[in-house]
């Protein structure tokens, strides 16, 4: 005969189970705020950086100083406590380090390196006012392809939902991975800093070089793998949280390995509502996405329209694909029988962002390259998103350049209308206020 007491303690049981059983459908309707991380790359070490510097240094003749930007343009983890530099401000402005360097107890007085690395988190144009609105991408979902993650970021580790590799066997972390997710979510230094980030690492490098190379070949097959796996997870999430766009900052061209697989891919994601950004996204499907990139002395202020100017054509085009010109010449070929009178200008040198060395480094970079475009675009399609969800990236794109502010650039003899990104007027636009 079961008491009084036992019915209650019964009860009490049954009760416990079926709010546990809640408990646990909820974090399943949740399924954004699990993380799943495939693996953790281990950090990265530039400290070897310092032997290149001294060896430029020492070859450097007194007849041509003007050699010593070249001597610290890269000075990443570098211990330079011994280095006289008090009369180097022009190099130090054009050098790239992280919160590893060690500067000496004398600088010049116009280079303050943690002035520089701080401004350079912000990724700037207003972007920091929008996200005092709380207009910072909740609730939307951005896709990122590129190498090794080091996932334990402070920058990015709460927006990181999911990491996945593909082709990546047991490397270590990239300096591109980190950097490219801070600039889309990063707390401090990305765009949309609530969006929530899904993370395939992939090589799209062959093995084994071609005959007669010093590189490998490009084999985009990972990539378009790794877009592919992305839209497998989109499938699996709420609709209210589903992935709306895929920074991928890569470039393919007919020639490279893959590129028909990759195509057939982005083609497919753009059937199932998801923009993907890259350097071909003048190849979205029924789309042609132009746009060129922006300098901004690292000096000046981010949030400056007038601190930027247009990187001239062949300077912008070498920063796509330093080793390989198949893309230069497959975009320019694209760009003169497509491009529209209007082109979109994006920001990409001096800036901050997470750097591989450790879980709270982070590196400035004062030269980027379009690699820097697609994680930016990607953020601000994410606060587009927040504010109009039926969004498309035609409506995104064609706003941009209605709501740009007019720079004109010059491609040989003809002259192109370029429209500088107004995050703030945009947003505004799309969310119905001018």
């Amino acid at each position: 005969m079961v008491t009084w007491n036992g019915w209650r303690r019964r009860a009490w049981i049954s009760g416990a189970l079926v709010l546990f059983l809640v408990v646990l459908a909820a974090v399943t309707v949740l399924a954004p705020e699990r993380r799943t991380i495939a693996r953790k790359p281990a950090p990265s070490d530039y400290s070897d950086n310092l032997n290149m510097v001294r060896f430029r240094m020492a070859a450097i003749p007194e007849s041509r100083p003007d050699r010593m930007k070249s001597a610290l343009a890269d000075v990443r983890s570098c211990d330079l406590s011994g280095f006289d530099l008090a009369g180097q401000a022009d190099a130090l402005a054009e050098s790239s380090f992280d919160s590893r360097t060690h500067w000496p107890a004398h600088l010049p007085a116009a280079f303050d390196p943690a002035r520089v690395l701080e401004r350079g988190k912000d990724p700037g144009l207003g972007v920091r006012l929008l996200q005092s609105q709380g207009i910072d991408g909740r609730g939307v979902g951005v896709a990122m392809v590129d190498l090794p993650l080091l996932v334990g970021h402070e920058d990015y580790r709460r927006r990181l939902r999911r990491y996945e590799e593909i082709n990546c066997g047991d490397s270590g972390a990239s300096m591109h991975g980190p950097s490219m997710a801070s600039l889309a979510v990063g707390r401090s230094c990305g765009v949309a800093p609530a969006a929530d980030l899904y993370y395939i690492a992939s090589f799209n490098l062959q093995s084994n070089p071609r005959r007669g190379t010093r590189m490998p070949a490009f084999d985009y097959i990972p990539d378009a793998r790794a877009v592919e796996r992305i839209l497998e997870i989109n499938e699996s999430l709420p609709a209210d949280k589903r992935i709306r766009a895929i920074s991928l900052s890569a470039a393919w061209s007919p020639e490279m390995r893959g590129y028909k697989a990759m195509t057939e891919a982005v083609e497919r994601a753009g059937k199932k509502g998801i923009f993907v950004i890259s350097c071909n996204s003048f190849e979205f499907p029924g789309h042609r996405f132009f746009f060129q990139v922006l300098e901004r002395d690292p000096a000046r202020s981010p949030d400056d329209f007038a601190a930027y100017s247009v990187i001239p054509w062949r300077e912008s085009l070498s920063l796509v694909r330093k080793r390989n010109s198949a893309f230069d010449r497959f975009y320019e070929e694209q760009f003169d029988r497509f491009a529209g009178p209007r082109i979109l200008l994006v920001p990409v040198n001096s800036r901050t962002s997470a750097s591989p060395t450790g879980t709270r480094d982070y590196v400035f970079f004062r030269r980027g390259g379009w690699s820097d475009v697609e994680p930016f675009l990607a953020g601000l399609y994410a606060l587009a998103c927040q504010v109009r969800p039926e969004i498309t990236p035609d409506l995104f794109w064609e706003t941009a350049l209605d709501t740009g502010v007019p720079r004109e650039f010059r491609k040989g003899d003809k002259t192109y209308d370029g429209r500088i990104v107004d995050p703030v007027r945009l947003i505004e636009r799309l969310h119905g206020k001018i």
